[in-house]
């Protein structure tokens, strides 16, 4: 039986399954590895401590966030979105922390999706909070509900509200777009990075511009099932924000940058084979747009 929180919450029965446990990939290697994988799996999803600032310049009234640290599992809104949080392992409630969201690809929880992308521990050794939200039916108000999150996130937490991050793989790319571009929830994120978003280009055709945000978007170059979206997606963005037109050489990490005219807004395209198996690496590595 779930039972309420002081926020309004509640708690998710944790006895209660998994859902579509059976076709993660990256649960179902975990499962199948041994000591050496386990060790592994501890070290790239535990919570790692960060380094604060002698001097807490934006800071959060003491006792005024009573969120907890960690490792926070089975949180359940008013909209039913389940979800976890992962702070730094030395969580300092009175200051300011960017939060990184990730939306699950469709049919798959929190739990799978924080296996799948191993930001957990970039992200709390970088002074993140990183919260990882189970797949939804989609629908306006499901879209509404989503971008809701980060700010009854911040009722808890101490959170920087002016960085916000989103990124999620397949229906989580579709999330993160259209949380970044609808006109209800574009205000929310300080930049985004979908991977394998399902949105192609007369999707993106039919909306209208938000105020310019940094973009990296990951596509396979061999997906079949949403060929040339990732394209769609870069060339969408690059033009709303009044990039250059003119994409770099490719970089080492496999990213092509198309560069605004005015300092500070870019849109790298991650290109690849197997995109999302790259997406960790892609953001573990020095990343110029979740800055």
């Amino acid at each position: 039986m779930a039972r309420k929180t002081a926020a309004g919450w509640k708690i998710a029965d944790p006895s209660q399954p998994l859902r579509g446990i059976a076709g993660a990939l990256a649960l179902s290697l975990l499962a199948a590895c041994g000591e050496d994988d386990a060790h592994e799996a501890d070290l790239v999803l535990g919570t790692y401590t960060y380094p604060y600032p002698a001097a807490l310049s934006s800071s959060c009234s003491a006792g005024e966030k009573p969120g907890e640290t960690g490792r926070i599992d089975d949180y359940l809104t008013a909209a039913r979105l389940a979800f976890n949080l992962r702070t730094p392992a030395n969580y300092h409630a009175e200051f300011r922390h960017p939060l990184i969201v990730v939306f699950a690809p469709g049919g798959h929880d929190r739990g799978e999706s924080e296996a799948l992308v191993h930001l957990t521990r970039a992200a709390t050794e970088a002074g993140f909070l990183i919260a990882y939200v189970d797949d939804h039916p989609l629908s306006l108000t499901a879209f509404d509900d989503f971008a809701a999150l980060p700010r009854l996130i911040a009722r808890r937490w101490c959170v920087d509200e002016d960085r916000i991050y989103l990124t999620g793989h397949s229906n989580g790319g579709l999330v993160t777009n259209a949380v970044a571009f609808m006109e209800s929830t574009r205000d929310v994120p300080a930049a985004i990075a979908p991977s394998a978003g399902g949105i192609g280009a007369d999707d993106f055709a039919a909306q209208t511009c938000p105020a310019p945000i940094s973009v990296m978007v990951m596509h396979g170059a061999r997906d079949t099932l949403f060929p040339g979206y990732g394209k769609a997606a870069a060339v969408w963005w690059a033009a709303c924000n009044r990039c250059d037109g003119q994409p770099s050489a490719p970089r080492e990490d496999g990213c092509i940058a198309l560069h605004r005219l005015r300092r500070g807004y870019r849109n790298p395209l991650l290109r690849g084979r197997h995109v999302a198996h790259r997406v960790a690496r892609a953001q573990r590595v020095h990343n110029p747009v979740l800055r």
